[in-house]
C-alpha cells in the first residue's frame, strides 16, 4: 500500500464578531489517499489566529517531500524523516509541529482502517476506565456564546458556569487580553477565580 495523493483543506469558520480579535476558527485538514482506496484524515493544530497559510504550506511541503509514494503503515519512519531530514523538523515550532501532526494523524487513521482496529488500540490499548474531564477555553465564555472575556469578573462567571455544569477542574489561560488591548495580570485573575470557585 502506498500514499498516492493528498488534499489540503483550509477552512474559514466564523465564531462570531467578538472572536474576530483572535482570528475566528481556521482549521487545516489533510486527507491522504492510498492505492488501496483507504483514506486518512488529519488536522494541523493552528485553528486560531493567523498562520493558516503558513501551516498549509508547511503541510504541503512535508507531504511532497516525505509522504507521497510511501507505505502509510510506516508511521514511525515517516515521522522520523519529517523531523530529521527536513532541517526545520528538529527545530520545531508551532507551524512545523502542526504540519507534522496532521500527517501523523492521517497516517494513523489509515493504519487503523487498514488493520480494522481503532487507533487507541494500536497505540497500546485502554489504560483507564474513567477519564477526568476539565473545562477548557473558559476565557471565551461557557454558556454557548463565543466571546472574548475582557475582564476578570466575566472570566470568573464563566468559571462558575463550568463548575455548575459539574466540572471539577478548569484549564485557565493565566494571561488574558482586556477589551482595550491591554493584558490582565495573572494574580488578579487568580484571586477572582479562587473566589468564584470557592463561593
Amino acid at each position: 500500500m502506498k500514499i498516492t495523493s493528498a488534499e489540503i483543506f483550509c477552512l474559514q469558520l466564523s465564531l462570531g464578531q467578538d472572536m474576530d480579535k483572535v482570528g475566528n476558527w481556521h482549521p487545516i485538514i489533510v486527507r491522504l489517499e492510498t492505492d488501496d482506496g483507504i483514506s486518512g484524515i488529519g488536522e494541523a493544530g493552528l485553528a486560531y489566529g493567523v498562520g493558516q497559510r503558513g501551516g498549509a504550506g508547511m503541510l504541503q511541503d512535508f507531504v511532497e517531500a516525505f509522504v507521497l509514494g510511501r507505505n502509510p503503515l510506516d508511521t514511525e519512519a515517516i515521522w522520523n524523516d519529517m523531523q530529521r531530514l527536513s532541517f526545520w523538523g528538529g527545530a520545531c515550532g508551532p507551524v512545523i509541529n502542526a504540519a507534522m501532526s496532521a500527517v501523523d494523524i492521517a497516517l494513523w487513521d489509515i493504519k487503523g482502517k487498514a488493520l480494522d482496529q481503532p487507533v487507541w488500540q494500536l497505540l497500546g490499548g485502554r489504560v483507564n476506565e474513567d477519564l477526568r474531564c476539565y473545562a477548557s477555553q473558559i476565557q471565551f465564555g461557557w454558556d454557548g456564546n463565543f466571546r472574548v472575556h475582557g475582564d476578570v469578573d466575566a472570566y470568573a462567571e464563566a468559571a462558575r458556569n463550568a463548575i455548575e455544569q459539574g466540572y471539577d477542574a478548569l484549564k485557565v489561560d493565566p494571561i488574558m487580553n482586556t477589551e482595550d488591548g491591554g493584558i490582565e495580570l495573572p494574580h488578579r485573575l487568580k484571586g477572582a477565580l479562587d473566589k468564584a470557585i470557592i463561593d
